[in-house]
């Protein structure tokens, strides 16, 4: 390799790493003039300038390598895996889908506060590409990770406890921290916690930022409990699960596992105790409200069990070894429970499309009503609109100009309006078809399988954190919807593990 090689390499690894900076710390920290009245668009102008100088600046740099060994340059076909060819069918119905978009105006940059248009997710393929093939991963962009979270979920905590430093003039209880509502709090912890706690369980850390993480886990998990979103709970029960399996591999990594539990055991004690403290209906307000599972666990002081239980595994861990039997049993398992996550993952948006199962309007806060409405949309939609969609991000724009769709929607929020099904297997469904679930969904699986079947020590270690993060979020997403906040931190993941099990070859 020559000098100018060299140069341009050592270009090349700090624009991507700096765009790494940019999504960890800078957008979610990143709050406008305008504070909470115009906070999506302005960290979608962020966004947007940050993609535009990556974009530019990696094109800029490919370009002129390509101009100084344009005598020794070869075209080759490039070697794709399973998950690239996914991605490919995901990217080629993106561009059909919005070629073919019902409103091509709005399908470029997406729906207004939302912004997941053609332009966020054909963003989000090139990171794929690029971040896949060209990034040296090292654990500094970790830092960057628990950096910005820390400061977000610190901030989030206060607002919850009526200390809001954001907006105090204009403060809305649904907004919180630096990120905007609580749902979108939601899409954000339900990807970068697990990969905050999956790198610790994975050991990859150096033993001086121990007390450090363990503190983070402890204000992320409070973060999460005192978020005010339900459909938290079930994705981070499932990030527990995962966790234990995750525990059975070995001794060391079991008591990171049980370090984290201990973690929780203690920010649901603290809640007891402000709970005691304060008036029942200020406490209320912290969690969400009384009716969330928190409210019950901190009532019963689950807290305490939690402590008593996770401190006597680490005294048992200290004395015995885990049979190899349970190690090898463990993978197994793990692998019936990504199968199990697939199937429901599929399935849902399934029950939801054909009606299978009577879902109550009520459901998650009126959720069963965008559902069972989303599914006439579907219903009345061609065939080609089913296969490719009614355009990126053109849920809001479509739904809108159906009379018998607002009709309905009117009689439960007055005034309103929805930009999505509040379900995002069913939210893409309808903007990018059958044939967009299928490549987005096949890249996120293809990549957990590939990692669930790699043999090598280092593969084996590194995949945790990414499987958490991609089973957590993609649980919560079930209730919630895409966003450019969180989804970033999926293609870096998908990413990752694709470099990963290419380096394994």
């Amino acid at each position: 390799m020559n000098k100018t090689d060299k140069v341009l390499n050592f270009l090349l690894q700090y624009l991507l790493e700096g765009y790494i900076f940019v999504i960890s710390v800078v957008i979610p920290l990143y709050m406008g003039r305008r504070k909470y009245a115009q906070i999506a668009y302005d960290k979608f102008q962020v966004f947007k300038k940050a993609a535009w100088c990556l974009v530019i600046a990696f094109a800029v740099i490919q370009i002129i390598r390509l101009i100084l060994n344009r005598r020794s340059f070869r075209l080759r076909i490039p070697r794709l895996s399973l998950t690239d060819v996914f991605a490919l069918v995901y990217g080629v119905t993106l561009v059909v889908s919005y070629i073919c978009a019902s409103n091509r105006q709005e399908a470029l940059y997406g729906a207004v506060s939302w912004y997941s248009g053609f332009f966020t997710q054909a963003v989000l393929l090139i990171i794929y590409w690029i971040y896949s093939r060209y990034f040296r991963w090292h654990k500094r962009v970790l830092l960057y990770l628990y950096a910005g979270t820390a400061a977000v979920i610190l901030l989030g905590i206060l607002n919850r406890f009526y200390l809001c430093l954001i907006d105090p003039e204009n403060y809305v209880s649904t907004f919180i921290s630096t990120i905007g509502n609580i749902n979108w709090l939601a899409a954000y912890l339900s990807v970068t916690v697990p990969i905050g706690i999956g790198a610790y369980i994975s050991g990859i850390l150096p033993q001086i930022c121990r007390i450090p993480v363990l503190l983070w886990i402890l204000a992320a998990v409070t973060g999460v409990f005192t978020n005010g979103s339900n459909s938290l709970y079930p994705a981070f029960l499932v990030c527990l699960a995962l966790m234990l399996l995750f525990g059975l591999e070995n001794k060391d990594r079991m008591k990171k596992v049980l370090d984290c539990v201990l973690m929780i055991g203690i920010s649901l004690s603290l809640l007891s105790l402000a709970q005691m403290i304060m008036e029942p209906t200020a406490f209320n307000k912290i969690i969400g409200d009384e009716f969330n599972i928190v409210y019950l666990f901190t009532r019963i002081h689950a807290g305490g069990v939690i402590i008593l239980l996770s401190c006597l595994g680490l005294v048992l861990l200290g004395k015995k070894e885990i049979p190899s039997r349970i190690s090898k049993l463990s993978d197994r398992i793990l692998t019936v429970l990504i199968t199990a996550g697939l199937i429901v993952i599929i399935g849902f948006p399934l029950i939801q499309i054909t009606g299978w199962i009577s879902i109550p309007d009520s459901l998650g806060h009126n959720r069963g009503l965008l559902w069972r409405l989303s599914r006439y949309v579907f219903d009345e939609l061609p065939l080609y609109r089913k296969l490719i969609g009614i355009g990126p991000d053109n849920y809001g724009n479509y739904t809108m100009n159906d009379w018998n769709f607002m009709k309905q929607l009117l009689e439960v929020y007055p005034g309103m309006r929805v930009t999505s099904a509040h379900s995002e297997p069913l939210t893409m469904l309808i903007n990018l078809g059958i044939c967009g679930v299928t490549g987005y969904l096949g890249m996120i699986f293809t990549s957990v399988y590939r990692l669930l079947a790699a043999s090598g020590e280092t593969q084996r270690t590194l995949r945790i954190p990414v499987i958490l993060a991609l089973a957590v979020y993609h649980v919560d997403m079930l209730f919630s919807f895409h966003l450019f906040i969180a989804l970033p931190f999926v293609f870096l993941l998908l990413a990752f593990a694709e470099q990963l099990m290419r380096e394994s070859r």
